[in-house]
């Protein structure tokens, strides 16, 4: 991924916000980001776990390692 990097407590946020929403669109909205930032975070994490819900399970050090 080509791009600034975020915090790790913002990534955490952009997983668990899709998760509960579902849409890319409606996790923009709420997080006021761009929707390729969106997907392109919430692809690597699905093409690494398997799935959003795995990747928030992983620790930071092991989810910066994975999107990074």
């Amino acid at each position: 991924m080509k791009h600034k990097a975020k915090r790790m407590d913002e990534i955490r946020l952009l997983l668990q916000t899709y998760q509960r929403c579902g849409f890319y669109k409606s996790t923009t909205r709420r997080l006021q980001i761009s929707k390729n930032t969106v997907k392109g975070y919430i692809r690597s994490a699905q093409t690494v776990y398997g799935s959003v819900e795995q990747a928030l399970l992983a620790s930071d050090k092991e989810l910066y390692d994975a999107l990074y």
